[in-house]
């Protein structure tokens, strides 16, 4: 019997540590969705797609961020986008928000946006 109960509580405590999830946000001030497949025990963030909500268009997935930091739930992680911007995205998964901040070219401000998410099953 006890090797039943600490087969059962090694899985379920696998299982807590093994999380995944989608995690779908929203700029209400920029209308664009952002989609991320995040994977806890491996420490690992992926831009899956994206959606201007405004035109309809439809971007690829800029691929895994480099972590700057991983204090779960608050997470921070760093891209160069595809024109060459520096990005940083602070995620906080529990209170299910991000934020971005572009660097463009260093002689003006960064362009920052914050997004409204929810998490979704895989």
């Amino acid at each position: 019997m006890k090797i039943l109960l600490t087969l059962f509580v090694l899985f379920f405590s696998y299982s807590a540590f093994a999380e995944e999830f989608i995690f779908n946000c929203y700029s209400s001030e920029s209308n664009f969705t952002t989609n991320w497949l995040i994977k806890i025990e491996q420490r690992h963030v992926e831009h899956i797609g994206a959606l201007n909500n405004s035109d309809g268009t439809k971007y690829k997935g800029s691929g895994v961020e480099e972590i700057i930091f991983w204090n779960y739930p608050v997470v921070g992680a760093y891209s160069i986008s595809i024109a060459g911007i520096p990005t940083i995205k602070v995620f906080n998964f529990k209170t299910e928000t991000y934020n971005s901040s572009g660097f463009y070219d260093g002689a003006s401000l960064p362009y920052s946006q914050l997004f409204s998410c929810y998490k979704s099953k895989i």
